[in-house]
């Protein structure tokens, strides 16, 4: 199992083993455009910050899915999506799927919360519903690569806080991947930061915690402006230290990737 980050926000390649042993690839929230709009750059916009790895450096051809956790313009960027091949399966929340059909796309498949979906013999999708305000139009993802035994959680949002102890009932989480800064939208919080992913580390107790959605911050346009952001990567990193708690902290560049070691 080996999660890579492609860009310097949120944008993610998870690579997992069937029981054969063949990989399997699936690209996550790909924001892979120079810049994402949405309803005009006065409304709302973001450019990255760093540089970040482009579909031609993908073997795009290699792909089996694209998975979208949300139908928001920072998940769903239209010239990233425009520019996979037609046959690529998209899995959706079923907001997302009911947007990409409208702009054309064939090949989607509409997620249920809570029903687990094969990959292929051996990787298992299990979609989480998230915590307020997103229990309708956001999913988080636990994915189980059978093989090896390993879980990946991948949460963009806000965790469920009664899910979380029925997703370790389900086994071990061997990787968290989760927001650490908060934001909210006049006042409304939006995402979740560092104390409530603290929480849900404690919950799951996963051997590794990766953040995503990093520096909400540089969001640009009306809506930007309306946003405020607390906590860093570093701050989480602090909490995370200072709780005395054995989970490891890997924060990756864009283009870096962890691979998860196999259970000792």
């Amino acid at each position: 199992m080996k999660l890579r980050k492609l860009d310097d926000y949120q944008s993610w390649l998870l690579e997992f083993e069937d029981d054969a042993g063949a990989p399997v690839r699936v690209l996550m929230d790909p924001w892979l455009s120079e810049r994402y709009v949405a309803g005009g750059a006065w409304l709302l916009s973001r450019s990255h910050g760093a540089p970040w790895i482009g579909l031609d450096e993908l073997d795009v051809a290699s792909l089996d899915y694209v998975l979208l956790s949300a139908h928001f313009a920072d998940h769903l960027d239209p010239e990233t999506l425009g520019a996979l091949p037609e046959q690529l399966p998209i899995l959706a929340t079923p907001f997302a799927a009911k947007l990409l059909r409208r702009r054309g796309h064939a090949s989607v498949e509409a997620l249920r919360l809570g029903e687990p979906r094969s990959l292929a013999p051996g990787v298992e999708l299990l979609p989480v519903q998230p915590g307020w305000p997103y229990r309708h139009n956001s999913m988080g993802y636990c994915i189980h690569e059978h093989r090896s035994g390993r879980r990946v959680y991948v949460e963009t949002h806000v965790t469920h806080k009664r899910r979380l102890p029925q997703l370790r009932a389900g086994g071990p989480v061997d990787v968290a991947v989760l927001p650490v800064e908060s934001v909210r939208l006049l006042g409304l919080p939006i995402v979740m930061g560092g104390a409530r992913s603290l929480e849900a580390v404690t919950a799951l107790e996963p051997r590794w915690v990766l953040p995503t959605g990093l520096e909400p911050q540089n969001t640009r346009g009306l809506l930007g402006a309306l946003l405020s952001t607390a906590g860093s990567a570093r701050d989480f990193a602090d909490r995370l230290r200072e709780s005395e708690s054995n989970v490891e902290f890997v924060e990756l560049e864009p283009g870096a990737s962890f691979t998860v070691p196999a259970r000792v």
